[in-house]
Order: C-alpha cells, then structure tokens, then sequence
C-alpha cells in the first residue's frame, strides 16, 4: 500500500520527522468511521477505469485518506480480476438468448432427365422425351420466449421438356406450422428459460462480489491508515516521556 514506506518502527520517525506526513496538518481531520459513504462512492468510482488503468505511482510528499484507498484500488490485480467477472457474465447472457435466433434455410435443385426412344411391343415406336426440371424453396424457423415452435417454408418448382411435343408444369406451395407445448415446461419453464434465469442471476452475483472487495479493499486501508496515525502518536508521547524521564534523571544528578 502507499504507506507501507512509512513503516519503520520508532527510530525512523525520530530520526526523519520531517519525511511524508500522512495528512496530519488538521490533528486526524478525517472521521473515525470506517467504510464512509464518502470513501465509499470514491473506491468504487476508481474501479470504472481498473481495465485500463496501469498501476498507479505513489505521489511524493504529504497523502490524504482518499488518495490512499485510490492508490490501493488502483493497484489490486485480484480487484481487476474480479471486475472482468460482470463483463463475462452479460457476455453469457448474450450467447443465451441467441437459443431465441431464427434459422433460415434455403435449397436449390436442378435437374435433366432425357429418356431414349424404343419399341412398344404394339409395335409403335416411343420417341426420345428430354426433361429439365428446376426446384428451391425457403424456410424460417426458430423458436419464442413463450417456447412456441414456428416454421415457415416456401417452395416452388417448374418442369419443361419435349416429347414430340413441348410440355411443361409449374408449382408452387407455402406452409407456416406453430407449436405450443401445453404442459411441458409449463410450472418451471424450458431450459432457455431456466439458463436465462441463471445468467442474470450470475450477473447480480459477479457485481455483488466487486462491491464486496472493494469493501473490504477500502475498510483494510482505513484501518491500517488510522493505526498507523495512532502508532505515529505513541511515538511522539514516548518520545515526550522520555524527554521528561531524562529531565528528572539530570535533576536527581544534581541534587
């Protein structure tokens, strides 16, 4: 963390009172409850840019509070991590509701038959016959939310050739079929459902587990931040003990 430089035991403020001073001008200006809302809405606004943001550089000379959580924030990879999970989990969802996608289909035939001329038996001759035929047809299917089946096709076909004489045929056909389960799935929903459940479920999990670590993110650095103030000030009361002590030592000398 950013004042993990200050940690040095007594000697080091004894001997550089004058080196970075964590926001001491005000005599503890900060409120003692922990997790303020405050401090809050600023660790959870540092995690909008966690994706982008490289690990942020310790500032020189004196650092408040709110640079401290930012600081930490900023440099916690697990929270980084953990911010991706969200992202991920509205990315499951997405490929869930492609279940509800349309399929479209489509099919082309061509085809050429020619049949040679032979004997009847009736002793008639049955002349070469050529014939081309050429199919397609579409469809559209899928299924909806209310887990009702549809399909939707239409086709068409010609047919053209030549025995003795030209001859040809067209068709065409269009079909549109539905289908509603009415008992099943009808208390606990189909699977789509069920995944879809999931998901958003998973989704509200994910979040809910980026706002506890930078819960707990911001509450450690509060707790180690007012520790170490208070550590700060039993040094300065041993060292005015210590100073009186020697005071009295010298007097006892005297006397």
């Amino acid at each position: 963390m950013a004042f993990a430089r200050l940690k040095g035991g007594h000697s080091f403020f004894m001997q550089n009172r004058n080196l970075l001073q964590i926001d001491e001008q005000g005599r503890m200006a900060h409120p003692h409850r922990l997790m303020s809302l405050k401090n809050f809405i600023l660790g959870f606004s540092a995690t909008i840019g966690l994706t982008a943001a490289s690990a942020a550089e310790i500032p020189n000379g004196p650092i408040t509070l709110e640079q401290c959580i930012q600081l930490a924030i900023e440099n916690n990879l697990n929270l980084r991590i953990t911010n991706y999970q969200p992202r991920l989990a509205a990315i499951g969802l997405q490929s869930t509701y492609s279940a509800y996608d349309p399929n479209f289909n489509i099919g082309i035939s061509d085809g050429n038959r020619i049949n040679k001329a032979r004997q009847n038996p009736l002793q008639f001759e049955i002349p070469t016959s050529t014939t081309d035929s050429f199919g397609h047809n579409y469809g559209l299917s899928g299924m909806l939310p209310t887990n009702t089946r549809y399909n939707l096709s239409l086709s068409g076909n010609e047919s053209t050739g030549f025995s003795g004489a030209a001859f040809g045929s067209y068709g065409s056909n269009a079909r549109i079929t539905l289908t509603q389960p009415l008992l099943k799935g009808a208390w606990s929903g189909d699977r789509t459902r069920m995944n879809i459940r999931m998901q958003k479920l998973q989704i509200k999990n994910s979040s809910f587990s980026v706002i506890r670590q930078i819960t707990q993110t911001v509450s450690s650095v509060e707790l180690a931040y007012y520790a170490l103030i208070a550590s700060r000030e039993n040094v300065k009361v041993a060292e005015e003990t210590l100073a009186l002590t020697e005071k009295n030592f010298s007097n006892q000398k005297r006397r």
